[in-house]
């Protein structure tokens, strides 16, 4: 057996390699690479936080052929060609050139003719693009060649990608603003015509983003939706993990690593990571070792992950208010604890982390269930503006794509860390 590191297995934060898994029947490397080879369409991928979208995509277009681009490195939508031509590594530009008779001849001369040449980025930007570039005209000879650089980067990129077969790729489009999307849709309609392959990544329900963008984009676009995991799919990756390792683990353990991702592969990819952690399992090892986890341990584990420890202590600590204290409310489980509105809500919340979307009444029902009180407190009526006022400092962390959500008396949950770590943090 090949001796592997567990570092390289499970690889949380980073692409997935030994235990990548391509979800055969879902198609979806057929459905994008035959939209693509289509043409006409901009492919716009969709799917929960951290299911695999950009994975997928570097999975699915080699990286010989990929120009890849975060909405954080757009810094200036009308100057994209620039930030196109960095990640290409190389600008093409047309030089031109003239045949020039000695006849014509004057000390310089400009050029016309044709070539083709890359130019390195840094040194296309030296050159001073749309310049003339002359020289003077040799007089001991008949004839003479010069070169200028004439073009017009963004459309001879565009020419160079499209002939090159490349694909541009914008990842976590929705973090652009609307002028901002408007205005990348607008330049990129033109090549899309001219059958330039594109993919523009985004969280489900924003698909309208991109179509809005410009008027008639409408039938311009496909959208290929990345759906949650399915258990199937989501245990391939600590079954094929740790038996690179030589490692076994119960079913029982694995139904517990699967219960506990919330359908989310990275999330798979940290636990098992930490349990390798935890036994320090290091690489593969000599002998089948079997691995097991009591339920003090498996805590031990799910609680040594944290993604977004900051954001619930945020919304746990409240708005300030002035005036009198948060009124204190006993747990029943242990009276002698004293937590507020805001700390109940989020207790609550763990119990009901499983679920995506939460009614009001559900989460009135399981605050009551925890504290201590026999005369109906705290109200739904508090909970609920309490709750109000929890969305507002979710939304203000991420504006785009905020932990919770609150709407039509449905309190919605569709981050897996959040999820997770909410469960995970006051875990009896």
């Amino acid at each position: 057996m090949d001796i592997v590191k567990s570092s390289d297995v499970f690889t949380p934060g980073t692409d997935p390699g030994a235990t990548y898994n391509d979800r055969a029947k879902q198609q979806l490397d057929k459905k994008i690479n035959n939209t693509l080879k289509i043409g006409g369409k901009i492919v716009i991928l969709t799917g929960q936080t951290k299911v695999g979208k950009t994975v997928l995509v570097r999975k699915v277009i080699p990286d010989s052929q990929r120009i890849e681009i975060q909405s954080g490195d757009i810094k200036d939508v009308s100057n994209i060609e620039e930030l196109i031509a960095k990640k290409l590594g190389e600008i093409p530009v047309e030089k031109k050139a003239r045949q020039v008779t000695q006849k014509s001849m004057k000390d310089s001369i400009a050029v016309d003719g044709e070539l083709e040449a890359k130019v390195s980025f840094w040194k296309f930007v030296k050159s001073k693009v749309g310049i003339k570039s002359q020289i003077s005209l040799d007089k001991k000879k008949d004839n003479a060649y010069i070169e200028t650089f004439e073009d017009d980067l963004y459309d001879r990129l565009m020419e160079y990608i499209i002939k090159n077969d490349y694909v541009l790729i914008f990842d976590d489009f929705h973090y652009l603003s609307k002028t901002e999307q408007k205005e990348l849709i607008h330049r990129l309609k033109n090549p899309l015509s001219q059958k330039a392959k594109i993919i523009i990544v985004l969280i489900p329900n924003r698909k309208e983003d991109v179509i809005a963008a410009e008027k008639d984009m409408q039938g311009r676009t496909k959208e290929i939706k990345v759906p949650q995991w399915t258990k199937e799919e989501l245990s391939y990756i600590p079954e094929s993990g740790f038996r690179k390792l030589n490692i076994e683990v119960s079913d029982n353990e694995l139904n517990k690593i699967v219960e506990n991702s919330f359908s989310n592969p990275y999330l798979i990819q940290d636990i098992c990571s930490e349990i390798c952690l935890k036994f320090e399992i290091f690489e593969t090892q000599q002998e089948t070792t079997h691995v097991e986890l009591n339920n003090q341990q498996m805590r031990e584990v799910f609680s040594g992950i944290d993604h977004t420890s900051s954001l619930i202590d945020d919304i746990e600590r409240g708005k300030t208010t002035k005036g009198s204290k948060r009124k204190q409310f006993s747990l029943k489980n242990d009276p002698n604890s004293k937590l507020d509105t805001y700390e109940l809500i989020i207790r609550a919340l763990g119990k009901l982390a499983h679920k995506n979307v939460i009614e009001a009444s559900e989460l009135v029902d399981a605050v009551h269930e925890l504290a201590l009180n026999d005369k109906g407190e705290p109200r739904k009526s508090d909970i609920v503006g309490t709750l109000g006022r929890m969305v507002e400092i979710a939304r203000k962390k991420d504006p785009k794509d905020p932990a919770i959500d609150y709407e039509d008396n449905r309190l919605k949950m569709y981050d897996p860390f959040f999820s997770f770590d909410i469960r995970w943090r006051n875990h009896e």
